[in-house]
């Protein structure tokens, strides 16, 4: 499993080797890539379970553990994409006049 990003990564590496950026936020770190990789790790183990697991099997079993998590983390997402979006960002996709 752990082989498998080290390899996708290298492969990545060659196909691109100018890397993906944000054009707002800039390259992410590598410090920053495993800081959230082991924040993903530990959310998952505190909620029981990953978010398409929850989001997919625990709402169509009616699961209440399942909602609440749903609830929890787009909240969290969408309270996160808010904080991180720089605020020229949203007044210039505000400005822009539909064709």
């Amino acid at each position: 499993f752990l082989a498998s990003f080290s390899t996708m990564a290298s492969i990545f590496a060659a196909v691109e080797p100018e890397g993906v950026t944000d054009p707002v936020m800039g390259a992410p770190s590598m410090f920053s890539n495993i800081v959230g990789g082991l924040l993903v790790g530990f959310g998952t183990k505190l909620g029981n379970g990953c978010t398409s697991g929850h989001g997919v099997c625990g709402l169509a079993r009616r699961s209440k553990r399942g909602f609440t998590a749903v609830v929890t983390f787009m909240g969290a997402a969408i309270s996160t994409a808010i904080m991180m979006t720089p605020a020229n960002v949203l007044q210039s996709s505000r400005s822009v006049a539909p064709n």
